[in-house]
């Protein structure tokens, strides 16, 4: 004799299976709480019942949100029931569909605490992917998780310690390898986001600020000009004379860091100094 769970999974699979054939919203909405109730019983069958309800609202096209708000409702419980599933399981080969479930319920939710717990839960998530990617290494995906994290939820203090810790010692590294322009950038990112999460004189805030007041100190835009008539300059530019499509080189003269090579053609922030500049 078949155990009862796998008669409910046979006519919940049957019943997946078979054409709606409910002439109003609300006898859609019973149904699936009806087939929501069996998911959640058996704990299986979710990504089919989460198909067969946007199958449901897409065969309602037309009526006003109002009048499929009870559809809607039992959208919201089973994504919030399938996103805590997978969030509870800490599984990162299921990290990408738990956020989609996430923002999903966070702009659409019928209820609002609804939308806020997504919000919420979905910045718990970003920073939990954030502390990984820190860990192995990734600091460019951790701290654009951490961003995210605090986009999405703007109350989120904790958030904001991440962004800023990870984003300073980001920008340090890049300024210590010369790249004053990732660094300022990186620091500009950061700063948007913790002027507004943390409190004025937070030290996170100091520590940022005073790092990019500090580049910017000791450090100045150079861009390389031609001087004389453009005229004149056009008419002897040529392979050893368009100096605009080579390579600077700096090499300083008061014994500080050389900063990388780059393009003639592009301004850029190195520090302040003396050098013999080589243009190939």
């Amino acid at each position: 004799m078949p155990r009862i769970g796998s008669c409910l999974l046979i006519a919940l699979a049957a019943a997946l299976a078979v054409p709606a054939r409910a002439a109003t919203p609300a006898d859609e909405a019973r149904r699936l709480d009806d087939l929501l109730y069996f998911v959640h019983e058996l704990d299986r069958g979710w990504d089919p019942l989460l198909d067969e309800v946007r199958r449901t609202i897409d065969g309602l096209a037309g009526r006003s949100r109002d009048e499929i708000t009870g559809v809607l409702t039992v959208r919201d419980e089973a994504a919030w029931l399938r996103a805590e599933h997978l969030f509870a399981t800490r599984d990162t080969a299921h990290e990408e569909r738990c956020a989609e479930l996430y923002r999903w319920l966070a702009a659409d939710a019928v209820e609002g605490e609804r939308r806020a717990s997504s919000t919420r839960r979905l910045a718990d998530l970003l920073i939990r992917r954030g502390e990984r990617l820190e860990r192995a290494g990734d600091e460019d995906g951790a701290l654009a998780a951490y961003l995210e994290a605090v986009d999405n939820a703007p109350s989120y203090e904790a958030g904001y310690e991440k962004v800023g810790a990870l984003g300073v010692r980001q920008a340090q590294r890049r300024a210590d390898a010369q790249d004053f322009d990732g660094a300022l950038a990186t620091l500009g990112e950061v700063l948007a986001r913790i002027e507004r999460g943390l409190p004025e004189g937070h030290p996170r805030l100091r520590e940022a600020s005073g790092r990019r007041d500090a580049i910017l100190a000791g450090t100045g835009v150079l861009t390389v000009r031609f001087l004389g008539d453009a005229d004149r300059l056009a008419r002897v530019r040529g392979p050893k004379t368009d100096f605009r499509a080579g390579t600077l080189s700096l090499a300083p003269q008061d014994g500080g860091a050389t900063p990388p090579d780059g393009p003639s053609a592009a301004a850029r922030r190195v520090r302040a100094g003396s050098y013999r500049v080589t243009a190939r």
